[in-house]
């Protein structure tokens, strides 16, 4: 290890976006620098080895045209780890890519690279899900609504709408 003054270190790194790009420079594959995960602290601690991050010589591509939901890719790739220290956490992820990148590196032959390969279908959101209380007969001899601009619409559909989001999140979170 070398100790740098602060005065020197700012010469060289003035932003995370240098830091980023000092790192990277130095070999390391590193996520997306928009993903939660790439923070000031994270490429400190890769800089200086206390998180894991491959080197680019040691990336290993294979194709996977059709992945699977980032959180399957973010729980394979942490048992892939085997406790390694590196800076993942609920609020704190990689990208998408970097995922599998890391996977086919660390796992070539995983069964997301096979050629008959595909995702496990997506949960569909129950529309029946939200209930709204009307009063009885309230919609009896109505016809149907032909309105088609989804901008007018009500805002209590669209709370019904973010309610199923949240739940079917939740839900996919617990089936991980």
């Amino acid at each position: 290890m070398e100790t740098l003054t602060v005065k020197d270190f700012a010469a060289k790194v003035k932003s995370k976006k240098d830091l980023y790009e000092a790192v990277q420079r130095n070999g390391y594959h590193l996520p997306s620098l928009k993903s939660t995960l790439v923070t000031e602290n994270y490429l400190i601690n890769v800089m200086d080895g206390s998180y894991w991050c491959p080197k680019v010589e040691e990336i290993k591509l294979r194709q996977c045209p059709r992945p699977p939901e980032k959180q399957v890719l973010l729980k394979k790739f942490l048992n892939l780890m085997d406790g390694k220290a590196t800076g993942i956490s609920e609020q704190r992820t990689p990208n998408k890519e970097w995922l599998l990148v890391m996977i086919s590196t660390l796992k070539p032959d995983d069964e997301i690279f096979k050629k008959d390969y595909l995702p496990p279908a997506k949960k569909k959101i129950i529309s029946e899900q939200k209930t709204i209380q009307i009063p009885k007969g309230f919609f009896e001899g109505l016809p149907d609504s032909k309105t088609k601009v989804k901008r007018r619409a009500l805002k209590i559909m669209g709370q019904g709408m973010a309610q199923q989001k949240i739940s079917y999140l939740k839900q996919l979170q617990k089936d991980i």
